[in-house]
């Protein structure tokens, strides 16, 4: 393209000062006189990238699963229950971090044009649609969730040989005090309790459960986790479960193994185990090696001033790993415990105390992988926790905006659909090494980079052009993606 080759000159290497660099550029905002002015003829908006969330939108048989399975307007005038759904979607897409920021773009002329519509609900009907949600509609939207994204595995040809399904809870606090069901955790913090369920290798949330800030983080977990499998295994050729100790539910083990589900999760520390770990021979102990880093060139401040004050510090220094065989009490079968042992180092300000040892330990019924394997495994688990954070600071899925409970599990629900969005767009990119990098991306980052983009927004002979003013490096990209979801082909809900 023109303008990429022009911003690639623009930006070449040039042997200049600062100071000639500015005169010759005319970087001095103080040279020039600005004037305001507002269009009548040409008008546009600044995310151009939502053209291919709306592709693959059009393309999905998402809108018709919900007019067709979601039932909650008794009449449709003028918007359908899907009209709503995309709404709450879009207006995450575009960078909208609540429901009043719907506002902003029902004002907004040139995005109307863009999606293609007259008008849309405003933030008190959006809210009002919320409200009538039930929990057998949210299990609803749930799955038609989960059908779109064995809908992109499909298109997208992801590897079927695996699915990693990672699951944790999370304390969502609120400061309000008239929302339904918030209660306090065992933190002292008011709020919820969401449980959250993802499959790793794509990057999509199979589940967003809301719950009381005062339950246990497995309580209700096991339904969600079955629903999750049934999900996994009807394109992946094996399942694994991946939690820390408090999804460790024994009751269940053997029932997983049967059905042929692998599971790594972590272990209390518990007396009886240690003793075991302490009784192991010397050789059955394998030296973990540690990554090689880079050397730090600039002190460590943090740790002068603990040292300076006299505080007392634990520094990681070696571990060993070593497995055996357990049966929990309330487990018929005998499964692998992984233990790992790590030598601590102890500082009170400047005097090294004896080193200490703290065993941790993990229980999987794979026979496969090495310990170091599943060791490996379970540390990158620790992305999990990201996406979580992701769901609260990226698409804003844990804000609760509204007083009532499953109006607040709804929107949590279209939120991660929204997050969910970005990962189908990142698994379909023609060009697969920037498609992981989507995957991965941070939400911001990514609505900042791929759907931030100035266009302008024209009615042409039956189509709506995107016509884009702006160049950005991964428009390229978005012209292919845009070319392929056209192309794709879905069997209508």
């Amino acid at each position: 393209m023109r303008k990429s080759r022009k911003r690639a000159r623009r930006l070449g290497k040039q042997n200049l000062t600062v100071e000639s660099a500015v005169a010759r550029a005319g970087m001095d905002a103080t040279a020039q006189r600005i004037r305001l002015e507002v269009s009548d003829k040409i008008s546009g908006i600044s995310c151009g990238g939502i053209a291919a969330p709306m592709e693959l939108l059009r393309v999905l048989p998402f809108r018709s699963a919900i007019d067709e399975r979601l039932h909650l307007l008794k009449a449709h005038k003028p918007y359908s229950e899907s009209d709503h759904v995309v709404n709450l979607m879009l207006n995450i897409i575009s960078g909208g971090d609540c429901l009043e920021d719907i506002e902003l773009l029902r004002q907004d002329d040139a995005y109307l044009r863009a999606v293609n519509a007259a008008r849309i609900p405003d933030p008190t009907t959006a809210g009002d649609f919320l409200r009538r949600f039930e929990e057998r509609d949210i299990h609803t939207l749930i799955d038609i969730n989960n059908e779109m994204n064995m809908n992109i595995w499909e298109a997208a040809q992801v590897d079927r040989s695996e699915a990693l399904i990672d699951i944790d809870g999370t304390i969502q606090q609120t400061y309000g005090e008239c929302k339904e069901n918030m209660d306090m955790s065992y933190k002292g913090k008011w709020g919820f309790n969401p449980l959250i369920l993802t499959e790793a290798n794509s990057g999509v949330h199979l589940a967003g459960v809301n719950r009381a800030g005062n339950v246990n983080s497995a309580e209700g977990a096991v339904a969600w986790i079955d629903r999750a499998v049934v999900v996994a295994k009807s394109y992946f050729q094996k399942v694994l479960l991946r939690g820390d100790s408090a999804f460790s539910l024994t009751r269940e083990f053997d029932r997983w193994d049967n059905e042929g589900v692998e599971f790594v999760f972590s272990y209390d520390c518990m007396n009886n185990l240690e003793k075991r770990a302490d009784l192991l021979a010397t050789k059955a102990w394998r030296r973990v090696p540690r990554k090689k880093t880079r050397r730090h060139t600039h002190a460590n401040v943090k740790r002068e001033a603990i040292a300076r004050r006299g505080y007392k510090h634990y520094r990681a220094k070696r571990e060993w790993i070593a497995e055996f065989g357990y049966c929990p009490s309330k487990c018929g079968k005998e499964y692998r415990m992984v233990v790992v042992k790590r030598e601590l180092e102890l500082s009170i300000g400047q005097k090294l105390m004896m080193p200490e040892y703290r065993y941790f330990f993990y229980i999987t019924n794979n026979r496969e992988r090495t310990p170091l394997q599943i060791l490996d495994l379970i540390h990158r688990r620790c992305n999990h926790e990201n996406k979580i954070e992701q769901l609260d600071n990226g698409v804003h899925a844990l804000k609760m905006p509204a007083a009532e409970f499953h109006a607040n599990w709804a929107y949590m629900v279209i939120c991660v659909m929204a997050w969910n969005l970005k990962s189908w767009l990142g698994l379909l990119m023609p060009n697969t090494e920037r498609g992981a990098r989507v995957v991965r991306m941070e939400f911001k980052r990514f609505s900042r980079w791929r759907l931030e983009i100035p266009c302008q927004v024209v009615r042409q002979a039956g189509y709506v052009v995107y016509r884009y003013i702006a160049h950005n490096p991964w428009l390229d990209d978005l012209f292919r993606l845009f070319d392929r979801i056209s192309r794709l082909r879905f069997a209508r809900a």
